[in-house]
């Protein structure tokens, strides 16, 4: 797959680029205000691994209408509030694959295979609450603004590649966790998109407090 990144923001998708933005400066400048303003709770950094259910139109593009999700991100928690942001990726299962003839750095030469898939960036935040010393619930909203969505030649500067049309935004998440420890918990959550191709992500999720 490849990334191009002087073509990611294109028409519609400038609104995406720009809310991450400020999203992710209001993130930095809350997390300094609210550290002095009041005693700081907790910071986490976590992964998740689950399957994105995708809309029936993907098909005509060669592609199920399941892919694997992942995703890797960090969060500050003060008192019940949430914010948090990372990076995330869906793996498609790819029905429409080409092979196309690749010259390694040595001059040599085989024939490789494309993968399909996409990476994006979110931002979220929510309401936090434990039930139980060990067992919390969080009331998440977020946006997901994908950086690029296609079928190409991994690690190919002038492969062929073709873009998939996979559309992401709005979502809302519960989200159930377990803290076996001090410092790990682990849980899962459900992600409901508004209006998108990515239309729902259920995912485990593991994570660590710091």
């Amino acid at each position: 797959m490849i990334i191009n990144p002087f073509s990611l923001v294109k028409g519609q998708k400038t609104f995406g680029v720009w809310l991450f933005a400020c999203c992710a400066l209001i993130y930095s400048g809350c997390a300094f205000a609210v550290k002095d303003a009041f005693p700081y709770d907790e910071y986490r950094g976590y992964a998740a691994i689950g399957q994105i259910t995708l809309a029936d139109t993907v098909l005509n593009q060669g592609i199920d209408t399941t892919a694997h999700a992942l995703r890797f991100g960090s969060e500050k928690q003060q008192k019940h509030w949430l914010l948090a942001g990372g990076v995330s990726a869906f793996l498609y299962h790819d029905n429409a694959k080409f092979a196309q003839q690749v010259n390694n750095t040595n001059g040599s030469g085989n024939s490789v295979s494309s993968t399909a898939g996409a990476v994006n960036l979110y931002v979220e935040g929510g309401y936090h609450y434990s039930l139980l010393s060990s067992v919390q619930i969080a009331f998440i909203a977020g946006y997901e603004h994908q950086l690029f969505s296609s079928r190409g030649i991994i690690n190919c500067r002038n492969c062929y590649e073709e873009p998939i049309k996979v559309n992401t935004g709005f979502y809302l998440q519960p989200r159930l966790t377990y803290s076996p420890s001090k410092h790990w918990y682990i849980g899962a959550y459900v992600s409901q998109y508004i209006d998108v191709t990515a239309q729902q992500n259920m995912a485990f999720v593991i994570g660590r407090r710091y």
